[in-house]
């Protein structure tokens, strides 16, 4: 194809290649060059045979490249002959001129591009065979095809050496939290029933990254930005929950979206380019979604995969690929049994799906039924590329999660629909005979349980005198606590 000389750049082509000839690493600048950002054939067979030592693990510069091409006469012809390797070899300058050479190869493509496309329009309007109604559509698809046949050759795989594995360096603060807990292009999953503070979960580990601070005791190795996508809490709620958080700092570090108007509609390509391009500006290390139904249509594994890779097109790739925290719904309990551990990945709602694309689960579970008990309890279920770390308890505050280090555990793990019921008041007016006894903590504790079924811990909550849920009706004389009914 004969182009204008406007629309190519035979030093631009020559310098990336010197470069790749010369360069110390090769990995990141092959990914991004591709046959149809050259013209000259010469070049195409050039980066070809460069491609082809790199995949066989040999090392690339001018000596191995004529060795190569002398074994096949047809490929040394094709590449212009060792004396054009070495004159494209000596365009070297510097490694750091690779982007810039990049730039313009890929600036010529697009005006190669709608070159192309002038001349297909004008040999469209020529063909009288179409309606002239017909020519719009007509182009249109011309337009996809073209596009789609001048794209960049996709690397479908790349298999490693143990070698190639043990040098792998990862880039600084490429692991964002924990034992690989949150990580930059991966999926970690935070799942809990309705009402356990999942989207304050998500917001608080926002928070730590901004801080640089532990998130429910695990660590973040540095300070991350982070775009949360919510689909539930409008400007009132968002206000209110983070009426606190008053330090002006956080801005630089966190962004939170209205309800978008039309949905989390990531099966809209429009949405999903609106979305690449805002993250591309931004540039967070971590992308929260919330909720999971919000973006899924239904509960089928096809509808599962294809909001997944949905959510994959819509973001940036390479050093700016974020990592993803999608925040679901546990599914409504079976049965009285409290599982724990591994086992907990069956209580995340809908299709297996979404647990076995994630390398990292959370999941979240009311201490209590008792709508007034804001303890949970915080479990790792499933970790691929680190430690599960212990389960905890924790108080959920406003923005914020405390630990909470007196968790009765016997208690909890106990499930069961009698045990799972919170000490009432009418079991502390029980214990103390509605005011008429006076009793020293430890045979007050100890009736209680008797009483409830509760654990010591529990019970030992229920009737702390200052900061307990019935604190209101309790008062210490003497080492004797007694109950007191309110008028």
């Amino acid at each position: 194809m004969n182009y204008d000389e406007a629309i190519i750049d035979h030093d631009a082509e020559k310098g990336a290649l010197a470069i790749l000839i010369n360069a110390e690493s090769h990995h990141n600048k092959l990914n991004k060059l591709s046959p149809s950002l050259f013209v000259d054939e010469r070049n195409k067979m050039l980066l070809s045979v460069i491609k082809s030592l790199f995949r066989k693990g040999e090392p690339i510069n001018e000596t191995t490249l004529s060795q190569y091409l002398k074994r096949s006469k047809v490929k040394e012809e094709n590449a212009g002959g060792i004396d054009y390797l070495i004159e494209v070899s000596n365009n070297f300058t510097s490694e750091h001129n690779f982007d810039y050479w990049l730039q313009i190869l890929n600036e010529n493509l697009k005006r190669r591009e709608v070159f192309e496309l002038g001349k297909k329009a004008q040999e469209l309007a020529k063909d009288k065979s179409y309606e002239a109604s017909d020519l719009s559509d007509e182009f249109s698809v011309i337009c996809k095809r073209l596009f789609k046949q001048s794209a960049p050759k996709r690397d479908w795989f790349k298999f490693l050496s143990p070698s190639d594995c043990r040098s792998f360096t990862p880039n600084e603060g490429h692991v964002l939290v924990g034992d690989c807990h949150i990580v930059r292009g991966s999926t970690t999953v935070l799942s809990g029933a309705p009402g356990t503070g999942k989207s304050r979960a998500a917001t608080y580990l926002a928070v730590a990254g901004a801080k640089g601070d532990n998130w429910f005791g695990l660590p973040v190795h540095s300070k991350f930005k982070t775009a949360i996508l919510q689909g539930e809490n409008g400007p009132y709620r968002l206000k209110t929950e983070l009426e606190q958080l008053t330090d002006e700092s956080f801005d630089k570090y966190i962004r939170i979206s209205e309800p978008p108007p039309s949905g989390m509609a990531f099966r809209d390509i429009a949405f999903r380019d609106a979305l690449r391009e805002y993250l591309a500006d931004f540039n967070p290390d971590l992308l929260i979604l919330d909720p999971w139904n919000g973006i899924t249509g239904d509960d089928s594994q096809r509808d599962y995969r294809e909001a997944l890779n949905n959510i994959r097109d819509a973001i940036p790739k390479g050093d700016k690929e974020p990592a993803i925290l999608i925040v679901a719904h546990n599914r409504k309990p079976k049965s009285d049994e409290r599982r724990s551990g591994r086992a907990l990945l069956n209580e995340i709602s809908g299709s297996h799906v979404l647990s076995s694309a994630a390398r990292c689960a959370f999941i979240m579970q009311a201490a209590t039924d008792d709508e007034e008990d804001n303890r949970v309890v915080w479990s790792c279920a499933k970790n691929n590329d680190g430690t599960l770390p212990a389960k905890s308890a924790w108080y959920r505050k406003n923005g914020i999660f405390l630990p909470c280090l007196d968790f009765d555990w016997d208690d909890f793990n106990k499930g069961g629909n009698e045990t799972s019921k919170p000490i009432s008041i009418d079991d502390l007016r029980k214990l103390f005979d509605a005011g008429k006894r006076r009793l020293e903590k430890n045979k007050a504790v100890d009736e209680l349980m008797e009483i409830t079924g509760k654990g010591k811990s529990s019970c030992y909550n229920a009737l702390k005198v200052e900061s307990g849920k019935y604190s209101e009706f309790l008062v210490e004389k003497d080492y004797l606590i007694e109950w007191i009914e309110n008028d």
